[in-house]
């Protein structure tokens, strides 16, 4: 992705094609971290790679680190049309997730979805059978 950032017209050759899932990847790898890694997310580079990633693509999914830290959030989110809300299955505490969802207006006006990752499907069956079998519609399970 610093590749890309510094050249956006090489993001083709920059990108990985994953085979299985059929999704290009523009990796970031590093062995530091950059110090100022929320400056750059809203940098005029990161808006002239989007501008290349949405000449290239019909979707461009951007994975951000916990919101809970607003600061990745309100650099990059000029540039976001929507977002994805994702929650992790028994890690991700409630409380944080109301907060997180509560404090963040610029989230919540162009939230698409909530997602719960890495979901237990026995919880969920129990859930199901507590609840009422309306929810088997709502998961894989």
């Amino acid at each position: 992705m610093i590749e890309a950032l510094g050249d956006p017209s090489q993001l083709a050759a920059l990108v990985h094609h994953r085979k299985r899932s059929r999704l290009d990847v523009l990796p970031c790898v590093l062995e530091n971290r950059i110090p100022n890694a929320a400056e750059l997310l809203g940098s005029p580079h990161m808006e002239k790679l989007l501008i290349a990633a949405r000449d290239a693509y019909d979707y461009v999914i951007i994975e951000l680190a916990p919101i809970v830290p607003l600061v990745d959030v309100k650099t990059i989110e000029p540039f976001i049309d929507s977002f994805v809300f994702v929650i992790e299955w028994g890690r991700s505490e409630r409380s944080l997730v109301l907060e997180a969802l509560s404090n963040t207006e610029i989230i919540r006006e162009r939230l698409t979805g909530i997602v719960l990752n890495k979901a237990n499907p026995v919880a969920l069956r129990s859930i199901e059978s507590y609840k009422g079998d309306m929810f088997s519609s709502h998961y894989v399970g």
